[in-house]
């Protein structure tokens, strides 16, 4: 079976959210062919979130993007924080090899969207945008 490795990128609302569906899967998924690792999630609130996330199940809990970016382990990277730190989050993810899961929207603009789109064609990895509300 294989081990997804992965990072989360804030941990708000919609997060949790992510994180729910994570959960569910083997529910959800019986016979599946991986797992998912929760191996490292990233927060400006380190301090206040840390025991939280040790009791959702990741490993480490950082503040310090980098140390996502430069994990070779880290296969996939969920961004979940505010609308305006998607572009700069994805950009640098995809530029460190990471498959990208993105909550929307993906950039402010279609601009930013495009370089994105265009980068990560040029790569094998997967990049998704997620409307995790779009049932609402």
């Amino acid at each position: 079976m294989k081990n997804i490795n992965y990072a989360l990128i804030g941990l708000g609302a919609i997060a949790k959210n992510h994180l729910i569906a994570i959960k569910s899967l083997p529910i959800i998924y019986r016979n599946s062919t991986f797992t998912v690792n929760l191996k490292t999630l990233y927060t400006t609130h380190r301090e206040q979130k840390e025991s939280l996330g040790k009791l959702i199940g990741f490993e480490n809990v950082v503040d310090d993007l980098e140390y996502i970016l430069r994990d070779p382990d880290i296969d996939v990277v969920d961004i979940c924080t505010p609308n305006y730190l998607h572009f700069e989050e994805a950009l640098e993810s995809i530029n460190h090899g990471k498959n990208v899961y993105c909550e929307k929207p993906l950039t402010m603009n279609s601009i930013q969207a495009k370089e994105l789109v265009d980068l990560a064609q040029g790569t094998s990895l997967k990049n998704q945008v997620a409307l995790v509300y779009r049932f609402m």
